[in-house]
């Protein structure tokens, strides 16, 4: 026997929706500042894995600002093939600043 139940009761067991005026919260960008913030003579090493990849989250978050970041790379270049091997080169000078990882990892 099918059920008649109002549109009001239906309703009414349906979860709760979101308001347009809230929104959900997702995560802001990381800045890795305890890596911007470290002495010169401080270095994090780099271990990888077998397929190559950095094991650590540290590295990739780092490189993540450099590439956020207009004043080291271009952020208007479409193509990483497009970007010139100075400002590549400048790039990576600044990860090995902060991290140990050896020339044949670039």
């Amino acid at each position: 026997m099918p059920s008649h139940r109002s549109q009001e009761e239906i309703e009414d067991q349906l979860p709760p929706q979101i308001e347009s005026s809230q929104h959900k919260k997702t995560r802001g960008p990381t800045f890795r500042k305890d890596v911007y913030k470290m002495n010169d003579n401080e270095c994090i090493y780099v271990s990888f894995n077998k397929y190559g990849q950095p094991e650590d989250g540290k590295l990739s978050q780092f490189i993540g600002t450099i590439a956020r970041n207009g004043n080291i790379v271009p952020i208007d270049v479409d193509s990483w093939k497009k970007v010139l091997n100075t400002t590549k080169d400048r790039a990576w000078g600044f990860i090995k600043d902060r991290f140990d990882v050896s020339d044949d990892r670039k």
